[in-house]
């Protein structure tokens, strides 16, 4: 079998500057790798798509070390462990949830940590149900925040939070910040009504 594409797809991808956990974009090119992986009979053919894959991510300004690196790992998983079915046991996780931002990673570190002290305890580790689940809900309020700020200051907003993520692949340079003043989101604010 082989992957087909219709003539109309774009390759609609979340751009690599948008404001998600890096975990999710490197799981975006990860997951749709796995899919070619999985569909593509033939290793040649399935080389072939995937280098259109990393040309499409390429365009969408991904690190190209995050790519390779993610679509390797897809590679290397077995054609035939992804063909058989798998059943989903029960989860039992405590679900932890909050407003994603770069600044939760202190966080994540820390019930991390506190959750190998919780193991340590049977009693407390069989009640809690193991290390929880950490989810994470999207704010409205930076979308109206940048929506009812000038464009200036918007853009200034939008360029403090990317400077807050790290470079590609640990380098200076171009981060990918794209923004047009003349996008819906960022409209200069109307007059006060009375």
């Amino acid at each position: 079998t082989t992957l087909y594409r219709k003539p109309t797809d774009r390759y609609t991808y979340l751009h690599s500057s948008s404001f998600h956990p890096e975990h999710t974009t490197k799981s975006i090119v990860y997951s749709q790798a796995l899919r070619y992986n999985h569909i593509c009979s033939d290793p040649q053919d399935r080389d072939a798509k995937l280098g259109d894959l990393q040309n499409a991510f390429l365009r969408l300004q991904y690190p190209p070390c995050m790519i390779n690196e993610q679509i390797n790992k897809a590679r290397r998983i077995p054609r035939d462990n992804l063909l058989q079915d798998r059943s989903k046991g029960p989860n039992d996780r405590t679900p932890l949830v909050v407003t994603y931002s770069p600044q939760v990673k202190p966080l994540t570190r820390m019930v991390n940590y506190l959750q190998t002290i919780l193991d340590k305890n049977t009693t407390l580790s069989k009640a809690l149900g193991g290390r929880p689940d950490q989810d994470f809900r999207h704010d409205q309020a930076y979308r109206l925040l940048l929506s009812t700020l000038p464009c200036s200051q918007a853009l200034q907003v939008l360029a403090k939070s990317q400077e807050q993520r790290a470079a590609p692949c640990g380098q200076d340079g171009d981060n990918g910040l794209q923004v047009s003043c003349g996008a819906p989101d960022l409209k200069e604010p109307r007059g006060q009504r009375g």
